[in-house]
């Protein structure tokens, strides 16, 4: 094949009768359908749909034929071509490597500006200018959103790549977000459902049961988790007594630092309790990422015990960063007037 490799998220691999599953999703009037694509363990891949479309308004385009694929959460992941196959521009000329590669992260982009005009609106008619077969220049809102030469084929892709996400995500949730998939999901995040399987599985349950739930699911897959799972919670559940306790164990042991990262943002939001204010203590100066929000809090906190006083101490003399140990000794001297009796001794 002529056209540049395209970016890959899963092994390439061929797609046969054998191997996919028609899902009854059609993306446009003329009937392209979507199938999902299985490996040979019937493990759920991706999407795709062989798409033969026209590209413009008048009809003196050449039409596509080209494959594009979903992850399973209905992201628009890569497209190809068929063996001699190729995509052409204006007066039919074809695409190069260049804008094969192209067309793919336009179409990858999903903030384009394709997105706020019908195909009728994409130029202005008055001009003499030629674009992509159609008379007219291009609106200058769009400049950097489609490949030269090539505004119809890219515009009608990207709006054909985005078109079933919605009915291909519950497709996935329907069939495969349960107990059995779980590890399948969270294991593979290539396949975009990491997130959302964990959330399908939540979002049904309240109180200690959901955190006893989060729990476990983060002991068995820390890796792939992130912070976004947090806001899964209320209030409630991360200020109770279980949920303070867990949230707060998480913090002391991950070696996640996003995941940690958000814990101290929501107790920044929180609030934090004399347990959590040791926990953070405990912990400052470990990681770049959270020392000023780690500090912030300790600084913040009202009425610290005594053990806090030789525990903040005792993590200055430990710290080799001097810009970080200047700016702790900054917190402890500003609380000179309440430092304990036998923490006085201690400084002696």
């Amino acid at each position: 094949m002529r056209f540049l490799v395209l970016f890959f998220f899963f092994v390439n691999f061929h797609v046969s009768a054998q191997d996919t599953i028609p899902t009854g999703i059609v993306i446009d009037s003329i009937g392209n359908e979507v199938s999902l694509i299985l490996d040979a363990k019937d493990q759920p891949l991706s999407y795709y749909s062989p798409v033969f479309t026209p590209v413009c308004v008048d009809g003196s385009c050449y039409p596509i034929n080209i494959n594009i694929y979903w992850d399973l959460a209905g992201n628009y992941l890569k497209y190809s071509l068929d063996t001699g196959v190729i995509l052409t521009k204006i007066e039919h000329l074809p695409f190069t490597e260049f804008d094969y590669g192209l067309l793919h992260r336009m179409i990858a982009n999903p903030s384009s500006a394709l997105a706020n005009f019908t195909i009728y609106e994409l130029t202005i008619p008055k001009s003499i200018m030629e674009v992509d077969g159609v008379s007219g220049a291009t609106r200058p809102e769009l400049s950097g959103s489609f490949v030269p030469d090539a505004l119809f084929t890219t515009y009608t892709l990207w709006h054909l790549a985005r078109r079933p996400r919605s009915e291909l995500f519950q497709y996935t949730n329907s069939r495969y977000f349960n107990e059995k998939w779980i590890a399948y999901f969270m294991e593979n995040e290539q396949l975009g459902c990491s997130y959302s399987v964990i959330e399908y599985i939540l979002t049904s349950l309240t109180g200690n049961v959901k955190v006893e739930k989060f729990i476990k699911l983060y002991n068995e897959h820390e890796q792939h988790f992130t912070a976004k799972s947090l806001s899964l919670f209320s209030k409630e559940e991360l200020k109770s007594e279980y949920g303070s306790s867990e949230f707060e164990k998480i913090y002391s042991s991950t070696i996640n630092q996003q995941m940690k990262l958000g814990i101290l943002e929501l107790w920044e939001n929180l609030g934090i309790n004399e347990s959590q204010l040791i926990a953070i203590t405990s912990e400052i100066g470990e990681s770049s990422s959270c020392f000023n929000l780690e500090l912030q809090l300790i600084d913040h906190y009202q009425d610290w015990p005594e053990a806090e006083y030789e525990l903040f101490y005792t993590k200055i003399q430990l710290q080799n960063n001097m810009m970080r140990k200047e700016k702790m000794m900054k917190v402890l001297t500003s609380r000179v007037d309440s430092y304990p009796k036998s923490f006085k001794k201690l400084l002696k």
